[in-house]
């Protein structure tokens, strides 16, 4: 990479900001993301969450025999 940068440094275009149109659309790309990753996690804890306490699939709770 280095050599590229001292031998061709014409290849390399200069940086430029992101445009306020590019920033908002990340930023609604990272929080679509969290979102999804929430509801994806979410029914994992839920089934893990009936488990601890007792209930089967259907969402009835059964009673541990102690």
């Amino acid at each position: 990479m280095l050599d590229l940068l001292l031998k061709h440094p014409d290849k390399i275009p200069p940086w430029q900001p992101a445009s306020c149109e590019l920033r908002a659309l990340r930023q609604w790309s990272e929080s679509r993301r969290m979102l999804v990753g929430l509801l994806a996690q979410s029914p994992i804890e839920m089934t893990a969450s009936a488990a601890d306490e007792g209930c089967n699939a259907m969402g009835e709770v059964t009673l541990k025999d102690t």
